[in-house]
């Protein structure tokens, strides 16, 4: 029996040959799928996290046919003529997960499901399809022959690969298409598409013959995946396809995509004289013109099998893929920075008698996140305000909450965590409607989440509450509704003297982000205040009335130091201030939040043209007699 698991990666040994270091006991292993009948099994998983943050999962639950094959009659077979791939999906971070009522997403002689998530959320699901019957009825049969049974007398067929799209992240699935690659040659193998920004779809395939050599190559869509075609191919035999004992076989490619456009393409060689065995040498090629030219076949070092590829936002990449040390399997990860060495091997599953098939991108857990942290700067007792974006790690083993307690595991008890819990919607009644205790935070899950933890304090302000956890939760967030300042877009209170900002200053807090940039820096509006304040203050008292009236208040018009935060960003890490590292796919950053700010403001009074708005210019220039200098 079979049972596919979802395996959560964890840290662990470094590059090294032969077996990599033992998973570490952090590692989980959940079972989000076992077929109803146990004597059945399920195989071939493919994940991709839908736009409402989602995990969806199609993989191929068997029926009696391959049962009988392979354990009745030891054919030894993954080709199952009574199969159905279905999707399942998960709304808690991956601890469960249900079916979805749209099942079977394909049915019949299928197999090599794959799922990718494209640009504006649609998913896209496609597997090989085929028929299966007996001898006798081969003519009638579609599909290029591929294998035949004597025992069963069964003839089995492909196609093509069956392609489906979801609107509704993996509720629903709209009609099949069918592409028909690489004619008159019977498919092998098909792992994920990818899209280039353009829209053309990608997908990589391995094409031949059981008795021939085969190959890897690309078939292209141009219109959403409704038709396919203008194959290229990524590696074949140099000394010929038809070659049986000797030949080379290349197989299971995984295609990745960078954002300069160029592609990578992992698959695996093995020979048929069998001197690889199952598992065969990782290969790459590079691609510069949009996969119609690909660089010779190189190794990776790495050997293995059903390889699935991740690009980084960083530009590198991470792959994960099968292998086998005598009797044990393993589930391992590789890192390149650059496609060509790869490094820092991961053990993610080790077990003896046991054989491990196509891996997927594995999901970021908490130890992982807490390392992370470290290498921010974060330390034992420190105060420290945090932005992210959940969805930016990749799949996070836990959610949100993976992320709150790896912040105050780090933190530790004398350590606060504090987090924005901003409030956008109904604009125009936002002060009327707001409720400290029920108005649900705007800016991500895990600050709804965190917010909502019963250990959790928050600020009273209508716009730009924060909720915080720690040792200095409660003088942090309180007396926020009386803090008193200069106006200001949101009101005096916001940001001013006693607000949660000004306390963030006064710590001296970290000030971090996860999987987001400095373009939703908050703190940036606390030093917009005290550019206005510091240029009131220095202002006669009967001149400084009246340049405040100028000034933008609460729903009431008026200049205002509007400046590009994320351009921000630039200046500031030239200056050496920000530490940037990877916790899983997300960029993390951080800084001190004084040095942000007092930087923040030496900079705007420095280029003030080129960064402030000229209607505020000609308010501080005339009014407030050039004070930001």
């Amino acid at each position: 029996m079979m049972v596919m698991t979802c395996v959560l990666m964890t840290a662990g040994s470094a590059a090294g040959e032969g077996p990599p270091a033992k998973t570490p006991s952090q590692s989980q292993h959940l079972l989000v799928y076992q077929n109803p009948n146990p004597q059945y099994h399920a195989d071939f998983p493919s994940i991709a996290r839908a736009e409402d943050d989602s995990l969806v999962v199609i993989l191929r639950k068997c029926g009696s046919w391959a049962y009988e094959a392979n354990f009745q009659r030891n054919i030894g077979t993954f080709f199952d003529a009574d199969t159905e791939i279905i999707v399942i999906r998960s709304t808690d971070g991956g601890q469960t997960f249900e079916p979805i009522a749209d099942n079977p997403v394909f049915a019949g002689l299928t197999c090599d499901p794959a799922i990718r998530r494209l640009a504006g959320g649609r998913l896209m699901a496609c597997a090989i399809v085929g028929e299966a019957g007996p001898r006798s009825q081969r003519q009638q049969m579609k599909g290029v022959l591929h294998r035949h049974f004597p025992r069963f007398d069964t003839v089995i067929t492909f196609e093509g690969v069956g392609v489906r799209f979801s609107e509704d992240n993996g509720l629903t699935w709209g009609e099949q298409t069918l592409a028909i690659p690489f004619a008159p040659e019977s498919l092998y193998n098909m792992r994920k598409p990818v899209e280039l920004a353009d829209g053309t779809l990608m997908m990589p395939l391995a094409v031949g013959y059981p008795w021939r050599s085969r190959f890897v190559g690309i078939i292209r869509s141009w219109d959403r995946g409704l038709s396919w075609g203008d194959e290229s191919y990524i590696a074949e035999d140099p000394q010929g396809r038809y070659r049986w004992v000797t030949g080379t076989d290349y197989w299971e490619p995984a295609l990745g995509l960078q954002a300069n456009g160029r592609l990578i393409c992992v698959y695996v060689e093995s020979r048929k004289d069998k001197s690889t065995g199952f598992h065969g040498q990782l290969l790459y090629s590079h691609s510069g013109d949009a996969g119609y030219t690909w660089t010779l076949p190189t190794p990776t070092g790495l050997q293995g099998s059903f390889p699935s590829l991740t690009t980084l936002r960083d530009g590198g990449y991470l792959l994960t893929f099968s292998s086998r040390y005598g009797s044990t399997g393993t589930v391992e990860a590789a890192f390149s920075s650059d496609g060509h060495t790869w490094e820092r091997r991961l053990a993610l599953r080790s077990e003896p008698d046991h054989t491990f098939y196509y891996p997927d991108q594995p999901v970021v857990t908490q130890p992982e996140i807490e390392a992370g942290s470290s290498r921010l700067g974060l330390d034992a007792g420190d105060v420290c305000m945090v932005h992210s974006s959940l969805s930016s790690f990749g799949w996070v083993a836990g959610g949100a909450e993976a992320v709150i307690n790896a912040l105050l595991t780090v933190v530790g008890p004398a350590g606060t965590v504090v987090v924005p819990t901003l409030c956008s919607r109904d604009w125009e009644r936002r002060f009327e409607i707001w409720d400290i205790e029920t108005s649900p935070s705007d800016v991500g899950r895990v600050t709804e989440v965190f917010r909502l933890r019963p250990d959790s304090l928050r600020s009273d302000h209508a716009t730009h509450s924060v909720a915080a956890i720690g040792r200095l939760a409660l003088p942090i967030t309180e007396g926020h509704a009386n803090a008193w300042g200069c106006p200001g877009r949101w009101g005096p209170a916001a940001f001013g003297h006693g607000s949660p900002w000004d306390k963030l200053y006064e710590y001296d807090a970290l000030y971090i982000f996860l999987g987001v940039d400095f373009g939703v820096n908050t703190m940036g509006h606390y030093a917009q205040y005290q550019l206005v304040q510091q240029a009131l203050a220095a202002l006669p008292p009967h001149e400084r009335e009246q340049a405040a009236a100028q000034v933008e208040d609460w729903q009431q018009p008026g200049v205002w130091p509007d400046y590009d935060f994320g351009a921000m960003e630039q200046p500031l890490a030239e200056r050496g201030l920000v530490t940037h590292t990877e916790i899983g796919a997300a960029t993390c950053r951080s800084i001190g939040t004084r040095v942000m700010v007092d930087n923040i403001l030496k900079i705007l009074r420095a280029q003030p043209d080129k960064w402030l708005r000229p209607d505020f210019l000609t308010w501080w220039r005339q009014d407030c007699c050039g004070q930001v200098v």
